[in-house]
C-alpha cells in the first residue's frame, strides 16, 4: 500500500512558494513503512491544520482475496464453488470498503504517529542529555540563537554571568 499526501482537500493547489512550509509535501507519496519519523510529524501537523489531505492506495482486490483465503484456510468458507460464494464474497467487499479500509487505515496511521512520536522524544531526550555533560563555558560574553521558521530566529546576548544584555528577533 502507498500513503498518499495531497494539498488542499478541495483540491485547490496553492502557489509553492517559501511561505508555504507543506511545499515539499505536494503530491508526496510513499510506502508507509518507510516514511521517516520527521515526515510523518510534518504531515501529521499538515493535516492537522488543514494544509495537507492524507489519503492510501490500497489494492482492496488484494486485500478481499486474502481475507477470502484466510477464511478457506480457518474452515469457515468452503474451497470451490458453493452456491453461498457470491453472497461471502458480496459479504466480504462490504466488509472491506464500508467497515474495515478506514479503521485499519486509520490505525496504521495512528500507530506509526506514535512510534514517529516516541523516537522523536528519545531523539530530544539523548540530544539534551549531551547538550548537559558539556563542560562549562568559559566566563566571557555569549550569544545565543534560537532558530524559527515562522517566530523568525531570536537572538540574545549574555554576559559572562548569565545576564541578558541585548535581545532581538531576525526575521
Amino acid at each position: 500500500s502507498t500513503t498518499k499526501v495531497d494539498n488542499k482537500p478541495n483540491g485547490n493547489r496553492p502557489k509553492r512558494d517559501a511561505s508555504n512550509k507543506y511545499t515539499i509535501y505536494h503530491d508526496f507519496s510513499g510506502s508507509l513503512e518507510h516514511i521517516r519519523d520527521h515526515q510523518v510529524l510534518a504531515i501529521r501537523r499538515g493535516v492537522a491544520q488543514k494544509s495537507l489531505r492524507l489519503s492510501y492506495d490500497i489494492d482492496g482486490d488484494r486485500v478481499e482475496s486474502l481475507v477470502r483465503r484466510c477464511l478457506v484456510d480457518s474452515g469457515v468458507l468452503a474451497n470451490g464453488n458453493s452456491h453461498h460464494e457470491s453472497i461471502w464474497k458480496e459479504a466480504i467487499h462490504d466488509a472491506w470498503s464500508r467497515l474495515l479500509r478506514r479503521r485499519c487505515t486509520a490505525r496504521l496511521w495512528t500507530e506509526k504517529s506514535q512510534m514517529a512520536e516516541q523516537r522523536s522524544i528519545q531523539v530530544f531526550c539523548d540530544n539534551l542529555y549531551k547538550a548537559l555533560l558539556q563542560p562549562p563555558i568559559q566566563p566571557r560574553p555569549v550569544l545565543a540563537l534560537d532558530p524559527g521558521f515562522q517566530a523568525g530566529i531570536k537572538c540574545a546576548l549574555l554576559d559572562q554571568h548569565g545576564q541578558l544584555l541585548s535581545f532581538d528577533k531576525a526575521e
